[in-house]
């Protein structure tokens, strides 16, 4: 229906924050454009990470990037709009969560 594949989608691993209740981990997603199109993204926490409370510590940061079929890689902001082309690949890896109480 939509000229976009799904090539993977995963856990990202260690990406919640230490403590006695870890914080969540964040997913690995990576899509494959198969026909010209713009894409905008809104994501939060790319620069500043995930917070955490009563001695935890925070979560990691997530991350934007595009892989383009030329062999070319361009790290995208939070707030990006962008043209892709036929091959090109938007990686997302979304933020862990930061971690609750002393480890």
């Amino acid at each position: 229906r939509f000229p976009v594949l799904l090539e993977r989608f995963e856990i990202r691993t260690g990406s919640g924050g230490e403590g006695q209740h870890r914080g969540g981990n964040g997913v690995i997603r990576q899509l494959q454009f198969r026909e010209p199109m713009t894409v905008s993204l809104l994501s939060g926490h790319r620069q500043i990470p995930p917070f955490c409370l009563a001695g935890g510590t925070a979560g990691s940061v997530g991350k934007n990037t595009v892989l383009f079929s030329s062999g070319e890689k361009q790290t995208l902001p939070g707030t990006a709009k962008i043209l892709l082309s036929t091959g090109d690949r938007l990686v997302i890896e979304t933020p862990g969560g930061g971690g609750y109480g002393q480890a």
